[in-house]
């Protein structure tokens, strides 16, 4: 049971994690999300010393410097993609951060890089060994989320700054890291192309994402006729493969089931269409009407990618 409300100090308002000050600075480095807790967002952040928390805001040791860019790592990870590359090993960024590139308010928290199933191996090594293993270290993974496989990836710690990062495989987003498949952003990452990632977003089943894309993109049932295969159902091999993996990882109880994907073979067309035809019912009314095509894409903006944005 919840303990009862509190009284608030000065300077601190509901809106505010506890602790939190509103005068000073938010250190997203000493919160972590509390799944487990009995308030929601956004009094279920709380302090890194709490029981029962992810470590999704736990990117490093106290004293660690920040990331570049207020944080947001996106010259480390350029670093990581430049050694994987030197190696051999292709890699593009999947996860939140290529919707957020990709126009959607979304706040990207871990960075996941996808490599191929067939390297995952080697490049996870490349920074367990020397050289890199003396600027790099194996950093605890979060804990299961429902139809996710990120729990089971290796994640690493630059040793000395506030960054980590995952490194994911192709076979779990159903995407081609080939550079060809890929464009880089303002700052030269490697993302899926649009029509790679929209598509890997429904052959995953990542649906709450497609309509974040569409928004972000606003994207036309006709840009997907033209540039997506609606033409068959879902992949249910993926997703009998990821319930495997998924059962696997985590212990079983009468609940557990609830962390699968469906294996249903629903076609994808309807899908798509009822992503996009939802556009304007997504827009809530803290915006002025008439002023945005989608929640994320106001009518004087134009395409996303081509703002000078320091955090993809």
């Amino acid at each position: 049971m919840s303990e009862p409300p509190q009284a608030k100090p000065e300077g601190v308002d509901s809106h505010s994690p506890p602790g939190a000050n509103i005068n000073q600075q938010f250190d997203l480095r000493k919160y972590r999300w509390d799944v487990d807790g009995d308030e929601p967002w956004p009094t279920g952040l709380c302090n890194i010393k709490q029981p029962n928390c992810l470590d999704m805001y736990n990117f490093g040791h106290d004293g660690d410097e920040l990331a570049s860019h207020s944080g947001t790592g996106t010259v480390e990870m350029l670093e990581v993609v430049r050694l994987l590359k030197d190696a051999g090993i292709s890699s593009c960024v999947v996860g939140v951060h290529p919707l957020g590139y990709y126009g959607a308010g979304r706040v990207p928290i871990v960075w996941e890089l996808c490599v191929p199933e067939d390297k995952l191996d080697d490049a996870a090594g490349l920074f367990k060994s020397e050289p890199l293993s003396q600027s790099y270290e194996p950093w605890p993974v979060n804990e299961p989320i429902s139809k996710d496989l990120l729990h089971i990836f290796p994640r690493f710690h630059l040793k000395g700054v506030h960054f980590v990062f995952s490194l994911v495989s192709d076979r779990d987003w159903l995407v081609d890291c080939d550079e060809t498949k890929c464009e880089k952003s303002f700052m030269g990452l490697p993302y899926p192309k649009l029509e790679y990632w929209a598509q890997s977003l429904l052959d995953t089943q990542r649906f709450g994402d497609l309509e974040d894309l569409i928004d972000g993109m606003n994207l036309s049932e006709e840009w997907g006729e033209e540039h997506l295969d609606l033409d068959r159902t879902a992949n249910v091999d993926y997703a009998k493969w990821k319930n495997e993996q998924i059962r696997a990882s985590i212990p079983e109880t009468p609940y557990s089931v609830l962390k699968e994907m469906s294996e249903y073979a629903r076609p994808l067309r309807p899908v798509w269409q009822k992503a996009v035809r939802g556009k304007k019912s997504r827009i809530g009314p803290e915006l002025p009407e008439g002023h945005y095509h989608t929640r994320f894409y106001p009518i004087s903006q134009g395409d996303p990618r081509l703002e000078e944005r320091v955090m993809f």
